[in-house]
């Protein structure tokens, strides 16, 4: 090793979800058949805690230091997250390992409580260097006993890490996005700083005390990441997540990927390693004397099983099979890994017995394939078939409460699949369909209000005179019908707004009359084009303890069947044809 340098041999990871076990990776390689669904089962915490520690040793026998970091978003995303929470987070990321994790916007999904006692049980450095939080809130009290690196002033050793290496120090920055408060639920009074303020303001006294190597750790998003690098003076290093981005060259395997591998802008090398725990980022680094970061070697690694083997929904000459295993075994980034047996015993005998309870408790039956789609299509011309009976779900648990709820608003994106004819199981609803842990939210608004909250959530669906962010917004609702204009001019687009009356007979929307509805709380904390419900109606919303999932459950217990909904309550119209869902 080079005399003043400092060489880091660094394994990073983001956006893994609760995705403990293996995933099956879809691949497209180039000359496979079409009709051909071709995936590999990868990653996996077991697994990359084996990769991990491999590394760990091979870096102590090159001399080299070691760090294994996570850029955020560990919540969420899997029957793990909806039976377990953080707990099985926190227990999973200690086994790992892992040195530092920045928080990304899902772990502010739910209560402040839960996530304090996630950072409570964690062994490693948890780091919100651009977050400050009010003095009665239990992230301050995280803060206050050194469990939590925050933006509430102090020394530097209270916003950020600083770790020495083998005679060197090192700075580790984690910032999450700012538009946490738009995507998330933070709690009131939770200040999301500015990133590149904070950064730099962080960077330039690093400097004067003589620190020089710095890494952020960063849940901001590749472009991000990139105006970051472009902006910031003195920055050594990005380590990133949040927009699952795939680095590298995996053409062969028919993966999408947004560049190489350690992208570099203004001479800082930015990593980030995809999503779910399927791959991980493997990186050497130089940092000289003034602590600008080379990259020796790196690359986005795929873990696989010891005796690998591709999954195919159609049969496949020896021929055929041969060659694909050919193309796609031989790729220089699919690493095959055994288990480490510690953690795989932790997630088997502390974690699984709860999951397969829930894969064996059937909750109703599908009487046929019910699809999901969140625009209409020409394929589904009436939209998403099990969106609106999720929607039907939030209005039922509302009413069963004794809350005279109205109406029931969804968006699109919170359902995540089609659900297949046959039996329904709890696994299936809170680990496929609902998979995220979002409660219900009563609020009351006005007529001519839900007329703008409808318009502006579909403008922002289709991209209709904004520039929207997403298709997930799209509404799904119960107990309401509406028609929407797509050429009519902005304020004027919907058409059509009646509810369903106790008298069974459909009402029209009086501008001026107060409703009640109720919605997930992403929904209510207006998210994604639901702005006006963040803006006018927090003072009058009852928040449920009940989750989208729970919700849906006691809904499809009580129908014993589920089927198609019976009547399209949304038209999308155009100038020639019209979409109803």
């Amino acid at each position: 090793m080079r005399e003043n340098r400092l060489q880091l041999r660094l394994v990073h990871l983001n956006d893994t979800h609760s995705h403990f076990d293996p995933s099956d990776l879809v691949l497209n390689p180039p000359g496979a058949q079409q009709h051909h669904s071709i995936s590999i089962s990868c990653g996996g915490y077991a697994r990359i805690s084996q990769f991990s520690k491999a590394q760990r040793t091979l870096a102590k026998e090159q001399q080299q230091e070691f760090l294994l970091l996570h850029a955020g978003d560990s919540f969420q995303g899997s029957l793990y997250f909806n039976c377990f929470k953080g707990e099985a987070n926190a227990t999973l990321l200690n086994a790992l390992g892992i040195d530092a994790m920045t928080l990304g916007n899902h772990e502010f999904d739910l209560d402040h409580q839960l996530l304090a006692e996630f950072i409570q049980q964690a062994k490693f450095e948890v780091l919100a260097s651009n977050i400050e939080f009010r003095a009665d809130d239990p992230l301050y009290s995280c803060y206050t006993e050194g469990k939590l690196k925050c933006h509430q002033g102090g020394e530097l050793s209270q916003q950020l890490m600083l770790k020495e290496l083998n005679g060197h120090k090192l700075a580790i920055i984690g910032v999450t996005t700012e538009q946490t408060p738009d995507i998330a639920c933070p709690e009131p009074g939770t200040l999301f700083h500015s990133v590149q303020q904070t950064t730099q303001d962080l960077i330039d006294r690093l400097r004067q005390s003589g620190i020089v190597n710095i890494i952020v750790l960063s849940h901001l998003g590749i472009e991000q990441d990139r105006q970051l690098a472009r902006s910031v003076d003195g920055l050594s290093l990005i380590i990133g997540g949040h927009t699952h981005t795939l680095q590298g060259d995996f053409s062969a395997l028919g993966l999408v990927t947004d560049g190489p591998y350690g992208e570099i802008i203004n001479q800082v090398p930015i990593l980030h390693a995809g999503k779910h725990a399927e791959s991980l980022g493997l990186a050497e680094i130089e940092f000289d004397e003034q602590g600008q970061a080379r990259l020796l070697h790196g690359a986005t690694y795929f873990l696989l099983g010891p005796e690998p083997k591709l999954i195919c929904d159609t049969p496949l000459s020896c021929e055929q099979y041969k060659k694909l295993e050919q193309t796609i075994f031989s790729h220089p980034q699919l690493v095959c890994v055994e288990d480490d047996p510690e953690v795989a015993g932790i997630i088997t005998r502390r974690y699984q017995p709860a999951l397969h309870e829930l894969s064996r408790a059937i909750v109703c039956d599908v009487e046929a394939p019910l699809r999901h789609s969140r625009l209409p299509s020409d394929t589904l011309p009436h939209g998403s078939e099990i969106a609106p009976l999720v929607t039907q779900s939030l209005l039922e648990f509302a009413r069963l409460e004794s809350h005279p709820v109205h109406f029931a608003i969804h968006n699109a994106g919170g359902v995540r699949t089609s659900l297949p004819a046959g039996d329904l199981t709890r696994a299936d609803i809170l680990g496929r369909l609902l998979p995220f842990a979002i409660p219900l939210v009563i609020y009351q608004l006005r007529g001519q209000e839900l007329r703008e909250l409808l318009e502006s959530a579909i403008n922002n669906a289709l991209d209709n005179g904004v520039i929207g962010t997403g298709s997930g917004s799209f509404p799904y609702v119960a107990n309401l019908r509406y028609h929407y204009q797509v050429e009519a001019p902005a304020g004027e687009r919907i058409t059509l707004l009646e509810h369903r009356n106790d008298d069974g007979l459909w009402r029209e929307v009086i501008a001026g009359h107060k409703y009640r509805a109720v919605s997930s709380a992403y929904t209510a904390s207006g998210k994604e084009g639901y702005d006006l419900l963040g803006q006018h109606c927090p003072t009058s919303q009852i928040h449920l303890s009940t989750t989208l999932g729970e919700a849906f459950e006691q809904y499809a217990r009580n129908q014993k069947v589920l089927r198609r909904p019976r009547e399209p309550l949304v038209s999308i119209k155009e100038s020639s044809s019209s979409r109803v869902a």
